[in-house]
């Protein structure tokens, strides 16, 4: 095809697909057209990412997306060496456990979305994957990095000179848009996070805990982790008056050790105050 297409016209050559651009270009007459029909769509693309990752193929960004052969590949053309892929494996069920490790941070679901809107939008008018123009694993850093000028974003992997030259001012306009503030520029686990963002609009512990239906001491828990952490100043996470929370300070500091327990505690405040609000006062001082 004079490497003038990109890899959603390459597959539906290979594949066979009676597309009307491609009579009109006379590729259903070439002798590789449906070569490839034993082969999905999908795993085809998987061909072509392991082609241009292994510097076999090339993306002509300035061609819309266009792949190109490279230098690298003309022994394989000539027979001289033998080309391995891997073989693309069946979808299996992710785990909660996989799941989880697999999404971004609550505090980027936003900025996550966006970018992954505007990586949709430029590979439809090059005509090319969105994989193409950014890995999911480029976005992702994107998010947790949040860079803020040319410079930290020529530093994210997956960010060559070409493609920030072309897209980089693009995707730093839609970061802008989605600042992080201190409190959420953090590594707490996803859940103390999904506390913290719900915090940072005014909500209450036990508000919290009626929309995320979990318990209100587990809320007490991750607002301790964020004040453990110095994200969050405890006085404005309790309801204390300064002799309650004053009380609570002395007690903690006068049974040294034992105050690890916080039964010990509670008990020895007489059963006062919340396991909750004892585990918050002594994440301040802890």
């Amino acid at each position: 095809t004079d490497q003038r297409f990109g890899v959603n016209y390459l597959i539906d050559v290979l594949v066979g697909s009676e597309d009307e651009r491609i009579k009109t270009n006379q590729h259903d007459q070439l002798s590789t057209f449906g070569i490839g029909s034993d082969l999905t769509a999908t795993q085809w693309r998987g061909i072509f990412r392991q082609l241009i990752a292994t510097g076999y193929l090339d993306i002509d960004i300035n061609r819309y997306g266009a792949l190109r052969l490279t230098e690298k590949c003309r022994s394989i053309l000539r027979g001289e060496q033998k080309l391995l892929l891997r073989k693309q494996q069946a979808k299996q069920t992710l785990s909660k456990k996989e799941k989880k490790q697999s999404t971004v941070r609550p505090q980027d679901q936003e900025l996550w979305e966006a970018l992954r809107q505007l990586r949709t939008e430029i590979a439809q008018q090059n005509g090319v994957p969105p994989f193409v123009i950014f890995h999911d694993s480029t976005l992702q850093e994107m998010c947790q990095t949040r860079p803020n000028d040319m410079q930290a974003m020529a530093r994210i992997s997956g960010v060559g000179a070409q493609k920030l030259e072309h897209y980089g001012q693009r995707f730093l306009t839609v970061i802008q848009q989605f600042p992080l503030s201190e409190l959420l520029n953090n590594g707490l686990r996803d859940t103390v996070n999904q506390t913290l963002m719900l915090h940072e609009q005014g909500l209450s512990p036990d508000q919290i805990a009626k929309q995320r239906e979990l318990k209100v001491s587990t809320i007490y828990s991750h607002l301790s982790d964020g004040i453990e952490a110095g994200l969050l100043d405890v006085k404005k996470v309790l309801d204390l008056a300064d002799n309650e929370f004053n009380e609570i300070i002395s007690t903690i500091d006068s049974l040294g050790d034992e105050a690890d327990s916080l039964k010990t505690v509670f008990e020895a405040l007489d059963e006062a105050y919340d396991y909750g609000v004892i585990r918050c006062v002594r994440a301040s001082i802890y």
